[in-house]
Formats: C-alpha cells, sequence, structure tokens
C-alpha cells in the first residue's frame, strides 16, 4: 500500500499532497483488543457502550460498528442508550491513539 496520497480540494481548485497512511479493517481487528484495553482505562463507561460491538466496515477513515448481535447475548447487553457522543470520541481517541490514525466511528 501506498502511505501517499494525492487529494483535491475543489472549493479552491487546487491540488494538495497529503501523506496518509491507510489502515486496513483487518489490521484494525488485530489491534482492536489494544483499542478496547486503553479504553477500558481510560473511559470505562465507553468501554461497556462500545466492548461488544462488532467491527464491519472501514472505509476512507470510517468505522462501522455493527451491535445487532449484541441483543443475542445472555443478559442485557443492550446499551445503545448509554452510548453517547462523548464515548464515541472517547473511542475515536483509542484508536487513534493505538493506529496513530484518525478514524470516525459510526453504528448500526
Amino acid at each position: 500500500m501506498d502511505p501517499l496520497r494525492w487529494g483535491c480540494d475543489l472549493r479552491n481548485h487546487q491540488l494538495s499532497f497529503t501523506s496518509l497512511v491507510m489502515i486496513e479493517l483487518q489490521e484494525l481487528k488485530s489491534r482492536w483488543t489494544e483499542v478496547l484495553d486503553l479504553l477500558e482505562r481510560s473511559n470505562r463507561i465507553a468501554w461497556l457502550a462500545y466492548f461488544d460491538g462488532r467491527l464491519s466496515e472501514l472505509s476512507e477513515g470510517r468505522l462501522t460498528l455493527d451491535f445487532r448481535d449484541a441483543a443475542k447475548l445472555a443478559g442485557d447487553h443492550d446499551y445503545t442508550y448509554v452510548r453517547k457522543d462523548e464515548h464515541r470520541k472517547a473511542l475515536e481517541q483509542a484508536i487513534e491513539e493505538v493506529t496513530g490514525e484518525r478514524i470516525d466511528v459510526v453504528e448500526i
């Protein structure tokens, strides 16, 4: 994978040269335990809200977490109501600290 990528800013009609290394989904999955461990240490409530999300897609710096299987676990694991913007930001920060990349998180 080439870490250098050309970008185009259509508003200013300029080409810009940026250095981006886009992590692949499989690599993020392999480091997910590190992300969750860091999140648990820094924000346990955010960890509880996100620990059972399945990494389903990573495209253009956007990670999709799938929580549809969470209801299948024994007991009540539906933490949808506690997933707040501040918890998502804590998860994104943990991802960035572990991977070195800024990734936005969305959920389904």
